[in-house]
């Protein structure tokens, strides 16, 4: 009977080799307020090899009305993400990283403020952390709305970005067969397959969530595996040739698109400069934005620009490899901040 039963939220939270962080993930999920409305969260653990599905069983025996758990074979966020949401019953479902944290109190201040079933997609805002030992969450507090209208006309202002700053009508979701089709960058590409059918939204600068950076020792540094690299890359690809078909089919403007490009062109050539990809298949991808007509762009930042000018300048792909590992992953990279 209960398995029929619709709640009101879904959290789910995919979850690989996260036994470091998981548990003050769960903890602030259960100081967020939740218990303010029918809840569950669902955690899906992909192929996990530490101690996570422990973790995950301990907290399924302590809170069985809340918690359910979920194994698969790894396959990536993805695959978790799209598998927790087939099987979430929840009216609205929120998906969070297995490493961020809620705001105490944060869902039910959003909840009793900012919530009406009208709307398709409800957004909030969220801060980036660094991590300390003696870490302290503040409470949320209340914002503002910043926007209330369609997904199309929000696009021509900006493109969205982080799936886990908004709640998604679950009906709206499975009713156009919208899911996560790329590994990564799998956000921007979910939610521009979102936007652009045009959901009603309410967007505000409520602070949830708290994106938090661990700075984990050799993140920044390791170089990717090409075999691995090739299908991200492919994807940001993807990503990139739908926001081209949507700058036509559904009249974003160049700021909007300029503002998208901005957001993904530096993660995309720093995965470039950091694998061992050739620089015939790096001229390969650069031919490819220009063919999009997404290579023409002078944006105002100024790392965006130099990313430009790498992907325009394919023949000093090598120096520019260089100068990336020995300069820019040294001093640049590390202050970057996805807030």
């Amino acid at each position: 009977m209960m398995e029929n039963k619709e709640l009101f939220l879904s959290i789910i939270i995919p979850i690989y080799n996260g036994a470091d962080h998981l548990a003050s993930t769960l903890e602030s999920v259960l100081n967020s307020g939740i218990d303010a409305f029918s809840s569950e969260v669902l955690l899906v653990n992909d192929g996990s090899t530490d101690e996570t599905l422990s973790i995950c069983k301990r907290y399924l025996v302590e809170y069985p009305q809340l918690f359910r758990l979920f194994s698969k074979k790894n396959g990536g966020i993805s695959s978790a993400r799209n598998y927790g949401l087939s099987k979430a019953r929840g009216q609205y479902v929120f998906f969070l990283d297995d490493d961020d944290l809620l705001r105490p109190d944060s869902l039910k201040l959003f909840y009793d403020n900012y919530f009406d079933n009208l709307y398709d997609v409800i957004g909030f805002s969220c801060d980036t952390v660094d991590f300390t030992v003696d870490l302290i969450v503040e409470k949320g507090t209340l914002g503002s709305v910043v926007f209330e209208g369609c997904g199309i006309d929000f696009m021509k202002l900006r493109t969205p970005t982080f799936v886990w700053v908004y709640w998604y009508k679950r009906s709206f979701l499975v009713g156009n067969n919208i899911e996560f089709r790329i590994h990564y960058p799998e956000d921007v590409l979910f939610n521009l397959s979102v936007f652009r059918l045009n959901p009603i939204i309410r967007i505000t600068n409520q602070k949830v969530i708290c994106y938090m950076n661990y700075r984990e020792e050799g993140q920044l540094t390791k170089v990717r595996d090409p075999k691995k690299l090739i299908p991200i890359l492919e994807g940001y690809m993807c990503y990139f040739r739908e926001l081209s078909n949507s700058k036509d089919s559904h009249g974003l403007s160049e700021t909007s698109i300029n503002m998208a490009i901005n957001g993904q062109i530096i993660p995309f050539v720093s995965r470039c400069l950091s694998s061992s990809i050739s620089r015939e298949q790096f001229k390969v991808f650069g031919l490819k934005l220009s063919e999009l007509n997404l290579i023409d762009f002078n944006p105002s930042s100024l790392y965006s620009r130099v990313a430009f000018f790498i992907i325009r300048n394919p023949f000093f792909f090598p120096f520019f490899k260089f100068c990336y590992r020995f300069l820019f992953q040294k001093y640049v990279l590390p202050n970057l901040s996805r807030s």
